[in-house]
């Protein structure tokens, strides 16, 4: 089920590219942006398109990155509390060695 997900999400920056490709062809012609709110649609509109080496957009997260992260913090909570169980250990260990 993840690669419609990744599909549906590559339509979407698609139809996203185009729309800002539209406005920008749009409003330089007749503009009724201040030259900062053009400056600024021309950026995201290059930055929508900056890809990596493999030709996937740099801002596109894969669906299963969601859950390699939720695994990540699984195992950073299961560490922290080991940790803390062995902080309580060592601190009985020097109590009952300073009594």
């Amino acid at each position: 089920m993840e690669p419609v997900t990744g599909m549906y999400g590559l339509g979407a920056a698609y139809l996203i590219v185009e729309v800002m490709k539209f406005l920008i062809n749009r409003f330089a012609k007749a503009s009724s942006l201040t030259s900062e709110e053009s400056f600024w649609l021309q950026e995201l509109h290059a930055m929508h398109g900056v890809k990596d080496a493999s030709g996937r957009p740099i801002w596109y997260m894969p669906a299963g990155v969601g859950k390699q992260q939720e695994k990540i913090i699984d195992i950073l909570k299961d560490v922290s509390h080991s940790q803390e169980e062995t902080a309580k250990i060592l601190e009985r260990i020097v109590q009952k060695l300073n009594d």
